[in-house]
């Protein structure tokens, strides 16, 4: 199983596949992307995945397993930058 970013870029998961099968020698590759996979884990089949990283926060809605494409949206700034602000206001206190 093959778990890949929202917002892919084609030509590296094609490179990456590329790998798997005629270097690795791998037989097959399950292929999904991880907001897809989050909801199968938590057992719904639609939900809006957010994922705050420590560098980019990204969200997006799934309906019946797709991705809905004009609901993706990426913002660069995380966890850490959030926790530097918090520093920051209490520090100047």
């Amino acid at each position: 199983m093959l778990v890949i970013p929202d917002s892919f870029v084609k030509h590296q998961v094609r490179y990456l596949l590329d790998i798997l099968f005629a270097k690795m020698g791998f037989k097959s590759v399950f292929l999904h992307t991880e907001s897809v996979m989050a909801t199968y884990a938590m057992a719904v089949q639609s939900g809006c995945v957010v994922d705050i990283g420590g560098s980019k926060i990204s969200v997006c809605c799934v309906d019946d397993g797709i991705v809905l494409p004009k609901t993706m949206m990426k913002k660069h700034y995380g966890g850490d930058d959030i926790s530097e602000m918090l520093f920051r206001l209490v520090r100047s206190e």
